[in-house]
């Protein structure tokens, strides 16, 4: 990797890095479409792209969660039972798209009337064993695919994983302690304003590709 590119994925990692522990996500909805630019950019092959951009997300997330995880349970604010219960379920979607699920398993808890500061908490605490089981299964689907590729185990590209990770663990905490720090309308405000952003992108990229046939 050249030096703009190591820039731009510590970068990259700091802000996924605050936003998981701030608003209790994996930051793989933030990494995923803008590591797919990046490894395009670099000339990773086509077919690699995505599926490079999603493991490598989702294994970034098994790091971050950690960082974040103890900053929020110096505070005590993890729902462990919640976290049990949930974890089993949550996964598969999670695994498809290379996040940790916080942008289904906030909203859901604070639907089902867990506090906000609970919830995300909670959620960041989730966002480890799916993020175990998923890298796991990227490493084992990709060994083929990836043994032709330098700097791939699977399909996680670990030279970029190291640079993520890099600034992610040092800024997961710092969001944390903001997200105990917010009042709780800010928060929401915060998480809405991500969840429309992210829904905005997906609708351009479906608008893209429909145009584009």
């Amino acid at each position: 990797m050249d030096v703009s590119m190591v820039i731009c994925l510590l970068v990259l990692g700091a802000v996924a890095g605050f936003a998981a522990g701030l608003l209790g996500i994996g930051g793989g909805m933030l990494l995923v479409p803008l590591l797919t630019m990046l490894f395009s950019w670099q000339g990773m092959p086509p077919e690699l792209v995505v599926h490079a951009a999603i493991a490598t997300s989702m294994t970034s997330i098994l790091f971050t969660s950690i960082s974040s995880v103890r900053a929020h349970q110096q505070r005590g604010t993890i729902k462990w039972n919640i976290v049990w219960a949930m974890a089993p379920g949550i996964g598969f979607l999670s695994g498809l798209v290379g996040a940790g699920g916080g942008f289904l398993s906030v909203p859901f808890m604070v639907w089902c009337n867990v506090a906000l500061h609970n919830a995300v908490s909670t959620s960041a605490a989730l966002g480890f064993p799916i993020a175990l089981a998923n890298s796991v299964g990227y490493v084992v689907s990709g060994l083929n695919e990836g043994a032709t590729r330098p700097g791939m185990l699977g399909y996680i590209y670990w030279p970029a994983l190291l640079a993520l990770v890099c600034t992610s663990v040092l800024t997961a905490p710092l969001g944390a302690r903001m997200a105990h720090r917010l009042p709780v309308q800010t928060l929401k405000r915060v998480f809405a304003c991500l969840l429309f952003a992210l829904a905005a992108y997906m609708l351009f990229k479906a608008w893209q590709t429909f145009a584009a046939q």
